[in-house]
């Protein structure tokens, strides 16, 4: 019988997403087989009956918050639906609608976005661009020759920014009572009057928006002259696209909603360069590179001196993949690995100082997240090389992240 289906009950299959992602390990202790969680938080399904609940080491109060520094949004695990009862516990689905409220206050603050629309009318007065085309066919063959079709430019609140954030009001509207664990009225009611106010922007409840508003997020392309609009975009986009909830229940005692797990690493990674960028933005001599992107550097070099008869192949399409680096006028200066884990493991160091010879960078820094054995800061471990290895424990709980961020960030500074 395999490994899988013994831990979980005999003849019960393993659902498709456990199968093919590692969001587990299974490992053999003292004869005894044991679940350990890996990268990943949240409900990890094991198949149509079981699912594991992996709870987060960061305090619920600041996983939004990371989540949201970040850009990254819970993953979705379409082969199985889970149903979950309501009103057991908090959800991430309340702590994103709490956070919606809250950043409601910029649309009562500055307004609805305006902007350029074009239009197609047909009016008597020609204004715009006039469609011939369009108006013999559809005004003059009906010989209505005191119209025309016309295309103006039309200064509009109904435009996509304003189309997503209230289909997302109107979405939490509908679902919000049911799923919440505890609704909160004022909440509800501020929501309501918000949808009110926005009764002249078009509901799409087709979602035909939602394309449009990841490439704008994606590509930061939100106007500079709404750029405190950003946050409340971004919790659109994560209640729409990432937590959409399926009201199938008549009865509302359930409700279906999709399996959802969190890579952490992946969001520590982001919520740290990201943090960091923000800090560095203001110095002209110092920066933050994401090196997915920019600035990438072979691992390998060619090699001299080969002996003869020896096949040389450099792999050109190789590249070290740091998670950032920090550099300083221009060149890098700090090559920057961040380990969601609880421990250091000699193959980190390895994989750091690979990365920094590839670079030709002199330091190194390894960052895990602080737990109650660690003391937040700095640690130098010695040199490999011409590297110098320094591991940093990040306060992931801390009452403030973006003081940590900048304290984080001075201690960089002195290194480079």
């Amino acid at each position: 019988m395999p490994l899988e289906e013994f831990i979980i009950g005999g003849n019960l299959s393993l659902s498709p997403a456990l199968r093919n992602r590692r969001y587990l390990d299974i490992q053999l202790r003292q004869e005894r087989l044991v679940l350990v969680a890996g990268k990943y938080i949240g409900l990890i399904p094991l198949n149509s009956r079981y699912a594991l609940n992996v709870v987060s080491k960061v305090p619920i109060k600041n996983l939004l918050t990371i989540l949201s520094i970040a850009r990254e949004a819970p993953e979705i695990l379409d082969d199985l639906l889970r149903l979950y009862s309501v009103g057991k516990q908090q959800t991430l689905f309340d702590l994103l609608v709490f956070a919606l409220h809250r950043e409601m206050v910029v649309l009562e603050k500055f307004g609805l976005h305006r902007d350029y629309v074009r239009k197609e009318i047909e009016t008597p007065v020609i204004r715009g661009r006039l469609l011939i085309k369009e108006t013999v066919l559809k005004q003059w063959a009906r010989s209505a020759f005191d119209r025309a079709t016309v295309s103006p430019y039309d200064y509009s609140r109904d435009v996509l920014i304003n189309q997503a954030i209230r289909y997302t009001l109107w979405h939490v509207l509908r679902t919000y009572e049911r799923v919440a664990t505890h609704p909160d009225p004022l909440i509800l009611k501020d929501l309501d009057v918000a949808v009110r106010a926005m009764a002249n922007v078009t509901l799409d409840r087709s979602r035909g928006f939602l394309p449009a508003l990841r490439r704008l997020l994606l590509d930061d392309a939100i106007p500079n002259t709404r750029f405190y609009m950003r946050r409340l975009l971004h919790l659109c986009h994560m209640i729409l696209d990432d937590l959409g909830i399926d009201l199938e229940d008549p009865k509302g005692q359930r409700v279906a909603l999709p399996a959802m797990v969190v890579n952490m690493e992946r969001v520590f990674q982001q919520f740290l360069r990201l943090s960091i960028r923000q800090e560095l933005q203001n110095m002209t001599n110092v920066d933050c590179w994401n090196t997915t992107r920019e600035h990438r550097h072979s691992l390998f070099l060619p090699a001299e001196g080969i002996p003869g008869g020896m096949r040389a192949e450099v792999a050109e399409q190789e590249y070290a993949e740091p998670d950032f680096v920090v550099a300083k006028d221009g060149k890098p200066s700090l090559i920057c690995d961040a380990k969601y884990a609880t421990e250091r493991h000699r193959a980190d160091v390895y994989q750091v100082v690979a990365h920094a010879l590839a670079y030709g960078a002199v330091n190194a820094l390894l960052i895990y997240p602080s737990h109650l054995e660690t003391e937040v800061g700095f640690t130098c471990l010695g040199r490999i090389g011409s590297v110098t290895v320094f591991v940093y424990c990040y306060p992931l709980d801390s009452m403030d992240l973006n003081e940590a961020s900048r304290a984080m960030v001075d201690d960089c500074l002195r290194i480079i």
